[in-house]
């Protein structure tokens, strides 16, 4: 890192974070300049070693990574936990629309079904109402039929009656005109044997 116009570098410890150093390249030769290097590396392992300061850090990086493990672990739970409730919600919204469609569909076969009962009622009374009716026309032929039997049944025994009275006066003038003819034979036959004499 270069600052204005004199060639000084900053040099880093990378590995414990301390503050930059400043290197003035352009007050050392260049023979001397490895060995420059050499004591400040020598001067920053002795600093290293001597200052407690980068232990302190050192500890802290150590608790900072730790922690940092511990928060990955604790977020990735976190996550885990969140998505596990995303899936639950997500099958709590599916049941929910489950028990809808299944209700819709319960409350749909329950009004086709008493669609279906309401019109079969309505049928049986309508068929009840025509057999009512053909009992009542049957009942109401039955009972002219049962009249108009009994009718010609006094009439048959009217007419029989005045056969008979009639059959009975034949019988009688049957009988009459055959006593009658006996006679008039036999009057015949004696008078013919008279006339032959």
């Amino acid at each position: 890192m270069w600052h204005g116009g004199g060639r000084t570098t900053l040099r880093r410890n990378q590995s414990t974070g301390q503050k930059d150093i400043p290197i003035h390249w352009h007050k050392m030769d260049r023979g001397n300049r490895q060995r420059h290097l050499d004591d400040q590396y020598n001067m920053y392992e002795n600093m290293q070693v001597n200052n407690p300061t980068i232990t302190k850090i050192e500890i802290y990086e150590e608790a900072k990574e730790n922690l940092s493990a511990k928060f990955l672990k604790a977020s990735e739970m976190l996550r885990t936990q969140r998505r596990l409730l995303m899936v639950l919600v997500a099958l709590l919204i599916l049941v929910f629309i489950f028990l809808i469609i299944v209700t819709s569909l319960v409350f749909t076969y329950y009004s086709l079904v008493s669609t279906q009962l309401k019109q079969a009622d309505d049928e049986k009374s309508i068929l009840v109402a025509q057999i009512e009716s053909m009992n009542r026309t049957l009942d109401d032929e039955k009972s002219i039929l049962l009249a108009q039997i009994e009718s010609m049944n006094r009439t048959l025994g009217e007419q029989k009656n005045d056969l008979t009275f009639e059959i009975k006066e034949v019988k009688k003038c049957i009988g009459i005109l055959r006593r009658e003819s006996r006679y008039t034979f036999w009057d015949l036959e004696y008078r013919n044997c008279l006339s032959a004499s």
